[in-house]
C-alpha cells in the first residue's frame, strides 16, 4: 500500500511540529537565561529616568476604531467589486453576478445606515443625559466621602 497521497500531510504536520518546537525552545532559554534579579531601575516604567505622571492608559476615543473599521469595510468592498465589475461581460452568468454586486451593495448600505443614525459617524457626542435619580444619602456624604477619596489620590 502505497502513502504517497499522505506525504502532503506528513509534510505539513513536520513544518508545523518543528515550528511549535522551536517556539517552545527559545522561550525556555529566554526564561532560564534571562536575569532573574529585580531592581529599582528594572520597575520604572520609562528608560528616561523620569517618573511617570498619572495613568498609563490614556482615555482614547473609541471613534477612531469606530471609522478605521468603517473605512476598512468598505475598502474591502472596493477589492471584491473590481473584479466582478471587469469580468462582468465575459462571464457567461452575468446575470447572476449583478444581482451578487447589488446585494452585497444593498447589504453594505444598510450598514452604513444603521451606523449614521445611531451616531456612529457623529465624531463630537452630544452631552450626557444626567440622571435624576433622587438618593435617600444626603448629598452632604457623598460630597465628604468624595473629598476623602481625592486626598488620598493627592497624599499617593
Amino acid at each position: 500500500m502505497s502513502v504517497a497521497y499522505l506525504q502532503p500531510l506528513i509534510d505539513i504536520a513536520v513544518f508545523t511540529g518543528t515550528g511549535i518546537l522551536f517556539i517552545t525552545v527559545v522561550l525556555l532559554l529566554s526564561r532560564w537565561l534571562s536575569p532573574a534579579k529585580i531592581s529599582a531601575e528594572k520597575n520604572l516604567a520609562y528608560e528616561s529616568g523620569e517618573n511617570s505622571e498619572g495613568t498609563s492608559w490614556p482615555a482614547v476615543s473609541t471613534g477612531y476604531f469606530v471609522i478605521a473599521l468603517l473605512f476598512l469595510l468598505f475598502e474591502i468592498e472596493i477589492i471584491f467589486l473590481i473584479p466582478l465589475v471587469l469580468n462582468f461581460g465575459s462571464v457567461p452568468r452575468s446575470g447572476e453576478i449583478l444581482i451578487a454586486i447589488v446585494v452585497f451593495v444593498v447589504i453594505l448600505s444598510f450598514g452604513l445606515v444603521y451606523a449614521w443614525a445611531h451616531g456612529y459617524l457623529s465624531w463630537f457626542k452630544s452631552a450626557k443625559n444626567i440622571s435624576t435619580f433622587k438618593s435617600p444619602v444626603p448629598s452632604a456624604l457623598y460630597d465628604d466621602f468624595n473629598k476623602k477619596i481625592e486626598n488620598k489620590h493627592n497624599a499617593v
